[in-house]
């Protein structure tokens, strides 16, 4: 009598429990057959519950604030865990000179101080067991003063022009104002007011105002064209009024010298307001013999 032989077929199962499976079971079912009969086998498998670690999903960044200024940022947290679970945010080591603080929705908050500087500050999410923990840097940086006036674009020679300069500085840091680098006009600040007196030489042509305005930190400039208009000036005589002595019944002459302020124009044209004339006395009769 002859062995009989059995035929044998391997193969191998697999699956990954998802999130959703954690806590719970599932059926493995197994079949196999010879193409005559076939046979089934069932596991019944206990899928553990492991937790996953919440993750930070907006850090590390980095934001500015003005000095002696408010800040905030709102740090965003996800977690795989089905069921969700409570996440609890917090911070931990901190290199500011100020107090971050953290509120239960992940609102980091802080004030900077007067200094310009740049700080780190370590947020933290948890949800219990695991956390995550990320930079966030905070830059405090200064507020550049702005000038928000407007000087004038025209003036004339001979005419004062003025400028009321208004610069204010975000900081609340107080501001000084100054003629600036590359000003033509050649005018000067007192207080806050820029002015200067157009000359002869200025005359149809046109200059730049520069104003500087500073809050000890930083400096910002403003430039302004100014177009300035020719005024005729009229001529001067330079040696009027003037006496002169002349020999009777004889021709005199006087030399009358005009200056003129213009650039360019009409040479002067001196014209005497009368004729001369030639002065004469009569004679004394002869004396009574």
């Amino acid at each position: 009598m002859g062995r009989s032989r059995r035929a044998a077929a391997r193969g191998t199962y697999a699956f990954t429990p998802t999130e959703a499976q954690g806590g719970a079971t599932c059926v493995i079912a197994l079949s196999c057959t010879d193409g005559v009969g076939t046979v089934t086998q069932t596991t019944t498998v206990d899928i553990a519950e492991t937790n996953t670690a919440p993750a930070l999903s907006n850090l590390g960044a980095a934001v500015t604030t003005g000095r002696n200024a408010p800040g905030t940022f709102t740090a965003t947290a996800t977690d795989s865990d089905v069921p969700a679970q409570t996440l609890t945010f917090s911070l931990a080591a901190t290199t500011c000179l100020f107090t971050p603080t953290v509120a239960t929705g992940g609102l980091v908050s802080w004030t900077c101080g007067s200094a310009v500087s740049t700080c780190r500050v370590d947020v933290r999410v948890s949800d219990g067991s695991l956390s995550d923990t990320r930079q966030l840097t905070i830059g405090c940086v200064n507020a550049a003063p702005e000038i928000t006036s407007t000087g004038g674009t025209t003036a004339a020679e001979g005419t004062p022009y003025t400028y009321a300069v208004t610069c204010t500085d975000a900081d609340g840091d107080p501001v000084s104002i100054s003629q600036g680098s590359g000003d033509t006009c050649g005018g000067t600040v007192t207080s806050t007011t820029y002015s200067f007196v157009p000359g002869e030489t200025l005359g149809d042509s046109s200059c730049a105002v520069v104003i500087d305005c500073g809050d000890g930190l930083t400096t910002v400039s403003q430039t302004t064209t100014v177009a300035v208009a020719e005024v005729n000036t009229p001529p001067t005589l330079t040696n009027l009024p003037a006496t002169v002595n002349a020999p009777l019944n004889l021709a005199g002459s006087f030399s009358a010298h005009g200056d003129r302020l213009r650039r360019p124009g009409p040479v002067a044209d001196l014209q005497p307001r009368e004729p001369r004339r030639a002065c004469s006395l009569p004679r004394s009769p002869p004396a009574a013999s």
